[in-house]
């Protein structure tokens, strides 16, 4: 495994992330998510 996951914040490692919404897709009911502290992203299809 490489070594990036011990550069990441304890909380993002198992699996707590503190996600906000950045933006939506275009022509589609999807939105983008990204964690503050380590960057990650995340689309989510928004449930009606």
């Amino acid at each position: 495994m490489s070594g990036d996951k011990t550069n990441k914040p304890i909380l993002c490692r198992i699996g707590i992330h503190k996600l906000r919404r950045v933006d939506w897709e275009e022509g589609t009911p999807r939105a983008i998510y990204k964690c503050d502290r380590c960057g990650k992203q995340k689309r989510v299809m928004m449930g009606m």
